[in-house]
């Protein structure tokens, strides 16, 4: 059996659970430091416990936790919303310029 006993639930639980017939693709994660590929493989829940499931492959693996991406700041997110403004309100004068025909009178 693979994955992790906990005590306290009384069961195994695995860091990643593929119970589906497709193959997945885990790779570029963190999953522990010091995990081995060998813990890592006994941690997921694949072919290798369910013969239906599909096979999870974890390799090449993050050594160290990956930090998460900055959230951008409120007048980057402004200016990015103007500038789409702006862009949508060209595109529709050039359109006119271009077309006076399709025009509501």
């Amino acid at each position: 059996m693979n994955g992790g006993y906990n005590n306290s639930t009384g069961g195994y639980e695995y860091q990643f659970y593929n119970d589906q017939s497709d193959d997945v693709e885990a790779k570029h994660n963190f999953w522990g430091y010091g995990m081995t590929d060998d813990e890592i493989n006994a941690s997921i829940y694949d072919w290798q416990d369910n013969h239906g499931a599909g096979n999870v492959t974890f390799l090449p693996k993050l050594t160290e936790k990956s930090p998460c991406p900055p959230v951008p700041e409120l007048p980057t997110v402004v200016l990015t919303i103007l500038g789409l403004v702006s862009l949508t309100g060209y595109v529709q004068l050039r359109k006119s310029a271009l077309h006076p025909e399709t025009e509501p009178r």
